[in-house]
């Protein structure tokens, strides 16, 4: 009824500015209140239904869906996390390109699973086309390459996109192949290793990386984009990149033999960049490498700290059954952690120094952009959740294969203990398009960019 009469009062304010052109003021001004009202109205009928009625509604809609509905307004924003509890917010979680849905679900979007650790797996579906593959994150940010090599920055709880500038600009052409995410650049084959979502989007933007194995660009990104600019690194031969960071004006570039390129900002991206040795590797070094990768320390924003994984795969690891996936222990994985100060002016003699406790705080390292967060032991150590604890390593890749069997795509690794827990994934047994990924889902993207 609210919005016939809304109808109804804008077709008579268009009559009458016809009829005179001074009335056209108030006209426009009486269908600007007319418009007004009908949204009071609206948020007013949402903030007086009730809650087992708002329940049953979201309870038919899958989790990603229902997130969606919750950033369309204040009163929703408030009340759907509220009665959703399966709702996962400001916890790690596992993104997964899922081809194995429940008969009846919803088809439309690209279909996924989110899985918070110790608790069973969501089904849910993106707002995106299945042409389209992520190749980063950083909290709930994705950041997708599509047709033609563009890339862009979505977000899984608000759908808001963010392009970034055309990676064509500096020589990537993207090479349609069916099974993997390849460019073209300089005559040879680039594999895009991902995007390195540095800083979470906002409407100013934020800096992103692309990282691929031969060369590394940086952006900024969404509206004051200057597009992608390529950093120098005539020093990376015979060296993989392997992960980049920005930490104090600086990007950091891992190799896979563990040295790392240092470029400062300030100073432009034509000059050389400093080079940091790679750090001595005693227990581990006869093991298989699994991962590098930096992360940024946020309790003092100023160490930089080196993950390096290995391990070999014996084929004699004992299954033992957990919500509905399979734990297997290691007792021959390794996770080595090692830092530096990253804001020392001159790094050309700094030196890795092996660290041996996180404190209260957990890594989330593989192809997302790196997480430290804090994990109270009080909170998370409990009987009942034997896989997320504080003060350790949450390792995942695409599937790693060895004669004696395949490598855990998820492990968890612990400073302190021998043995390492690891979980094979669905989605890289069935051979899904992206690999796994890790997502921090918040609501309050939800206030910066939809509700107002």
């Amino acid at each position: 009824m609210v919005i016939h009469l809304t109808m109804a009062r804008i077709r008579r304010s268009r009559r009458n500015s016809i009829r005179g052109r001074p009335r056209r003021n108030a006209n426009m001004l009486q269908a600007r209140e007319a418009k007004l009202d009908a949204t009071d109205g609206n948020q007013q009928r949402w903030a007086n239904m009730q809650e087992d009625i708002l329940q049953i509604i979201t309870s038919r809609i899958d989790v990603l869906s229902r997130a969606r509905l919750a950033g369309t307004c204040t009163v929703l924003l408030e009340t759907v996390p509220r009665i959703s509890l399966d709702l996962p917010l400001d916890l790690p979680c596992v993104l997964e390109d899922d081809i194995s849905w429940p008969i009846g679900l919803p088809q439309e979007g690209t279909r996924c699973t989110l899985m918070p650790l110790d608790a069973p797996a969501l089904h849910a579906r993106l707002m995106s086309t299945p042409a389209k593959r992520w190749v980063g994150a950083n909290g709930d940010w994705l950041a997708y390459v599509g047709d033609a090599g563009h890339i862009e920055l979505y977000n899984v709880y608000t759908t808001v996109t963010v392009p970034l500038p055309p990676i064509s600009s500096i020589g990537f052409d993207l090479v349609d192949l069916p099974d993997s995410v390849q460019f073209h650049f300089d005559q040879a084959r680039a594999k895009p290793k991902k995007i390195a979502i540095a800083d979470a989007p906002s409407k100013k933007a934020g800096y992103s990386n692309a990282v691929f194995d031969i060369s590394i660009a940086i952006a900024r990104g969404g509206f004051t984009s200057d597009g992608w600019k390529l950093l120098r690194s005539d020093l990376m031969f015979p060296f993989v990149y392997e992960d980049a960071v920005l930490h104090g004006g600086r990007i950091f570039a891992l190799t896979n033999g563990g040295s790392v390129f240092v470029w400062q900002l300030s100073y432009g991206l034509n000059l050389a960049p400093q080079k940091i040795p790679a750090p001595v590797i005693i227990d581990g070094q006869d093991l298989t490498p699994l991962s590098w990768n930096l992360v940024p320390d946020i309790n003092d924003n100023q160490t930089m700290l080196l993950v390096h994984t290995c391990g070999v795969v014996t084929g004699e690891e004992v299954e033992s059954p957990y919500l509905e996936r399979g734990l297997r222990s290691y007792g021959t994985m390794r996770c080595l952690v090692f830092q530096l100060n990253g804001m020392v002016w001159n790094l050309a003699g700094a030196h890795w120094e092996r660290k041996h406790d996180l404190g209260a705080y957990s890594l989330f390292i593989g192809m997302n952009y790196p997480l430290m967060i804090e994990m109270p032991p009080s909170v998370h150590d409990a009987q009942d959740l034997p896989f997320m604890k504080h003060g350790c390593i949450f390792s995942m890749h695409e599937r790693i294969r060895s004669w004696n069997g395949d490598f855990p795509d998820l492990c968890r690794f612990s400073l302190n203990e021998d043995l390492a827990l690891g979980v094979e994934l669905t989605s890289n047994q069935a051979r899904a398009r992206c690999p796994p990924i890790w997502l921090v889902p918040s609501m309050r993207n939800a206030e910066d960019w939809n509700v107002r």
